[in-house]
């Protein structure tokens, strides 16, 4: 169903100290501090999402109740009064269901296609009228815009006060006339996310143990994953991921659990341009100080205002030493 990418590497020094005459097993190097990824180097990934669709009285208030959610859509535990913070209602008035989908999947719905936008912060609370919503400064009023056939109505449900980031999970609601149902549950079935991603048997990106002092430049790439074109202005994080104990294999089989599975990540957001110094990242225990021999090590760039969770690029890195260092 995908095509499989294998990885390959640019690595470049010239005038680097940390790299001249002192990292012969790590490839080749010119440019100084620099690590070129090219679209070679991603993995390959396809998520189909399954989203549920609830038919509802047409032109009446409808009470949402999210009470009984415990997962997300990849299957991560929630709880709905502490997790959710954000009921949204989006009208998309020219597309179907299926279209929606498939925007999700892709990651390239556009705000032309949004017709209405409604929210309001769930405060604690696991269920709120649709009247309860808020269209810029108006109250939603669902008898008035709720109506059969116009148009497509996905509800999410987020962790994030920021409009239209953070989805954990979602449903379609279908207004029918001769409907009068009223109330829906938003469940741990509602959406689900199937994926398949392939990050096994690749060429990986040798990298100097011990090296924080170098920069990762993805100019050169130009499309995404999913083989879609790349737009440079997603790309907003770019983090390392060290599996102490996981091989390739067991990460791909779980890769939905990445940032549960992985022992330590280190992460830097990226406000313009297209090159980071990887001594940028951090976390709570510091700073990154450099890749070493032990576990997995994965860098991904990442979009974290997407529809879709998956990381925009990821590939392996694998560990070298210099022959001086072997000896």
């Amino acid at each position: 169903m995908i095509t499989r990418l294998e990885l390959g590497f640019v690595l470049a020094c010239a005038g680097f100290p940390a790299c001249q005459g002192s990292h012969g097993d790590c490839g080749s190097y010119v440019d100084g501090e620099s690590l070129f990824l090219q679209d070679s180097n991603n993995y390959s990934f396809h998520g189909g999402m399954d989203i549920s669709s609830a038919p509802v009285a047409e032109m009446q208030d409808i009470l949402v109740d999210w009470s009984g959610l415990s997962v997300d859509m990849v299957g991560h535990d929630l709880d709905p009064s502490v997790d959710i913070l954000t009921l949204e209602l989006v009208l998309f008035r020219y597309l179907t269901q299926e279209q929606v989908e498939q925007g999700l999947e892709d990651d390239d719905l556009n705000q032309s296609d949004v017709a209405l936008f409604a929210s309001t912060e769930t405060n604690g609370s696991t269920s709120a009228y649709l009247s309860e919503l808020n269209v810029l400064a108006y109250s939603f009023d669902p008898e008035t815009y709720l109506q059969q056939d116009y148009g497509t109505w996905l509800l999410l449900l987020t962790d994030d006060l920021d409009y239209g980031v953070g989805t954990r999970m979602a449903l379609f609601l279908e207004p029918v006339v001769a409907e009068s149902n009223t109330r829906v549950e938003v469940g741990n079935d509602s959406m689900v996310l199937d994926v398949e991603a392939i990050i096994t048997d690749l060429e990986k990106v040798e990298l100097p143990q011990d090296e924080p002092e170098v920069t990762v430049d993805w100019t050169a790439l130009e499309y995404d994953s999913r083989g879609n074109d790349l737009v440079m202005s997603d790309i907003d994080q770019l983090t390392v991921a060290h599996f102490a104990n996981l091989t390739l294999e067991e990460i791909q089989a779980s890769f939905l659990d990445i940032e549960l599975l992985a022992d330590q990540m280190w992460s830097a957001g990226i406000e313009s341009g297209s090159s980071l110094r990887l001594s940028a990242l951090g976390n709570d225990s510091g700073s990154f100080t450099g890749v070493d021999s032990s576990g997995t090590w994965l860098l991904s760039l990442n979009c974290t205002t997407c529809s879709n969770p998956a990381p925009l690029f990821l590939t392996v890195l694998e560990p070298c030493s210099s022959e001086t260092d072997k000896e």
